[in-house]
Formats: structure tokens, C-alpha cells, sequence
């Protein structure tokens, strides 16, 4: 298992930018296949590619830009907790890693409900106007429409598992629900 700290990282990713050389650099891996790269480039940019690649899957599953110290420091001590299940950070940082992207989404997916209906409506969808149970149905009812018609809608949430009666965590659950 290869580990390594967020400062030394920090070293080697301002080395690679002092040298203006282009590096894709292996910075930790588990027992899982989970490996996370961090990648420069020549191109005088200061920003750095992270990317966790899982070998299992043989694909991408996460990814993001380091721009400053802190940021990186703050960055790999996210993806340590969120794919390091051995990381000490590894429950609370998951836990409001997944709170946030369910609050994100759903703010986006009714927002994007919201203009939908102001715009059909012409306008006459206003924030008095209780507009708000028809944005909560229309996001379900597309995202089952879009699941039958075999298009995945990315919508994290929490789900009773039917046969266990267990809640669990899930991104496209609209598979279950139809």
C-alpha cells in the first residue's frame, strides 16, 4: 500500500511546476484498486490534474484540480477519507462529502425544475406562487421517464433497501424506483 502524505505531495507537485516538466505521479493506492495520480503539465499552468483511477473498474472515478498549498493539503486529505477506508478523517469526511452532493444536486436538479416551469408557465411560477410541490414532482417524474427510457439521472440520495429495510447511500436510484 503506497501512502503518500499531503505535504509531500505539495513537494512534488512544486517541483514538477518549478521544472516545467509534464509528470503523472502514482501518490497513494489501497488493497481495493483504488489509485490516485496527480498529473502536470509543461504548459506553464499551475494547475494540477488529481484523479483516482480504480483498476477494478478501469475507469476514472473521481477527479479534481489542485491550485495553491491549502488547497492541496485539503484536497488529498478529502479523497484519503473518501477512498482510504483505513484514513482516520475517512467516516466524517465521507459522511459531509456525501451530504453536500446530495444538498448540490438536489438544488440544482429543482432549480433547473424551477426555470422549466417559469418559462412553460410564462413567468406566472413565482416563488409565492407555490410552485414548489410541482418542481418536487416534475424532477421525479422526468427522472423516471428518462430511467425507463434507459438514460441514468444522477440524483444522490438515501434509500430504504426493500428486502433488508437498511437505508443505503445511492447516485442513480431512479433504477430502483421504477
Amino acid at each position: 500500500m503506497l501512502r503518500t502524505s499531503p505535504e509531500e505531495v505539495w513537494a512534488i507537485i512544486t517541483k514538477d511546476l518549478r521544472g516545467h516538466s509534464s509528470a503523472n505521479r502514482k501518490i497513494a493506492e489501497d488493497d481495493e484498486g483504488n489509485m490516485i495520480y496527480i498529473e502536470t503539465t509543461a504548459s506553464g499552468s499551475s494547475c494540477v490534474n488529481l484523479y483516482v483511477y480504480n483498476s477494478e473498474a478501469d475507469d476514472i472515478i473521481f477527479n479534481d484540480i489542485i491550485m495553491a498549498h491549502d488547497d492541496c493539503i485539503e484536497t488529498i486529505e478529502k479523497v484519503y477519507g473518501l477512498f482510504f477506508k483505513d484514513s482516520d478523517a475517512s467516516s466524517s469526511v465521507t459522511a459531509q462529502y456525501i451530504e453536500d452532493e446530495i444538498r448540490d444536486r438536489d438544488e440544482d436538479l429543482f432549480e433547473a425544475a424551477s426555470q422549466f416551469l417559469d418559462t412553460i408557465l410564462d413567468g406566472t411560477c413565482s416563488p409565492l406562487s407555490n410552485c414548489g410541490e410541482l418542481e418536487n414532482e416534475l424532477v421525479e417524474l422526468v427522472a423516471k421517464w428518462l430511467q425507463e427510457k434507459g438514460i441514468e439521472v444522477y440524483h444522490p440520495m438515501y434509500l430504504e433497501d426493500e428486502e433488508s429495510g437498511e437505508i443505503e447511500y445511492t447516485e442513480y436510484p431512479y433504477s430502483q424506483l421504477v
